[in-house]
Formats: structure tokens, sequence, C-alpha cells
């Protein structure tokens, strides 16, 4: 009967998934080190924040790399010229 009720708390509630994951010592040092810089205490929802609102950079560094080439190629003319 305990399990039933359980089962039913858990559908009835708004968030009715569970997630989890494991992280390295360094990993979760710096989790708790970006946790303590916004404020919030609770890792659940500082987590659940991140992962909703949190941004993701992707760098794309094949036209990085393409600028590069090309700033190194304009100063070793203009060095020539000299």
């Amino acid at each position: 009967m305990e399990n039933t009720t359980k089962k039913q708390k858990i559908k009835n509630r708004k968030r009715s998934h569970y997630m989890s994951f494991c992280v390295t010592e360094q990993e979760r040092e710096m989790i708790e080190r970006r946790m303590a810089q916004t404020g919030i205490k609770s890792l659940r929802a500082y987590m659940l924040k991140m992962a909703v609102d949190g941004r993701v950079i992707c760098v794309e560094f094949d036209s990085v790399k393409e600028m590069v080439r090309l700033l190194s190629n304009a100063t070793n003319l203009a060095f020539e010229r000299d």
C-alpha cells in the first residue's frame, strides 16, 4: 500500500521525472563554486536553472583559425614592405 501511495504522489507532481548523473570531484567543486556565486542554496534549484536557462557557448574554431591565418599573412606582408 505504501508503494502505491508514493507512486501516486510522484505521478501527481508537476515534475514527475527523475534525473541523475555522476561528476568528478573537480566538477563537483566547480559546480559548488558557481552555485555559491549565484547565491542559490539548493543544488536541485541551481542544476534545474542551469539546465533550463543556462547558456552553452559553442565556438567554431575553423573560422577563428582562418582569421588568425589571414591576420598572420597580413602582418607578414606589412613587415616585408618595411
